[in-house]
């Protein structure tokens, strides 16, 4: 068996396990998802988040403070019944390359997620976030979380030849990029298409990102 982290996997590892699909800049679903109007509570709370981060330099703190300042509260606020926000999450699923099992092993800095009968248990992961390295650490996040999106695939309980979509966004800075993946079944073969939003800047468009974090939250608790 061959493990892959996803920290280190790229896009033509990926395409190994299932052929995959990426349209740039996609206007669906996230021209929809923008409009989503938020409760009072969700601006008030929003409002005192966007001041603290206006006044802050985000290109120069480290990116546990970012985490902290930034993405894990608007995460947060799109808290919706029994969906939780949570950190360092271990994610790992197996897959079937021809004749080699590989299995993709890593953690996502983020999920959106249900909270399980006993909990403290995220899963299933609604959408999944990964935070971009920087300095002599940094890398592409884009090939990290679309590894994430395969493992949450995978471990869908859904049926086999059922249609299964995962949302995610990697962040750069106070900067976001969605994803939504759909994996489909053609022939018997897996075939996983991803469709990219354009960047979102937390400073200005804060308001934006916690309707799209919203709107996925609500699409994906009634799938």
């Amino acid at each position: 068996m061959t493990t892959l982290a996803l920290a280190q996997v790229t896009v033509e590892q990926l395409a190994r396990l299932a052929p995959l699909e990426g349209h740039p800049t996609a206007t669906s679903p996230w021209n929809v998802f923008e409009q989503t109007p938020l409760t009072p509570e969700q601006e008030q709370h929003l409002t005192w988040i966007t001041a603290r981060i206006r006044a802050f330099h985000t290109t120069r703190a480290n990116e546990s403070t970012l985490w902290a300042r930034a993405i894990y509260p608007l995460l947060m606020l799109a808290e919706r019944g029994d969906v939780r926000a949570w950190s360092q999450v271990a994610l790992k699923a197996s897959f079937k390359a021809g004749d080699e099992t590989v299995e993709l092993v890593g953690v996502a800095d983020g999920v959106l997620a249900r909270e399980g009968g006993l909990g403290g248990d995220p899963w299933p992961p609604l959408l999944l976030v990964v935070e971009a390295k920087r300095a002599i650490d940094a890398t592409d996040p884009a090939p990290q979380l679309l590894g994430a999106l395969y493992v949450a695939l995978q471990l869908d309980p859904r049926g086999e030849f059922e249609p299964k979509v995962c949302y995610g966004c990697y962040t750069v800075g106070d900067t976001w990029t969605f994803a939504r993946a759909t994996r489909t079944v053609e022939r018997g073969a897996p075939r996983v298409v991803v469709d990219w939003s354009r960047e979102y800047t937390e400073r200005t468009e804060a308001a934006i990102i916690l309707g799209i974090l919203t709107a996925v939250v609500a699409t994906s608790a009634e799938a």
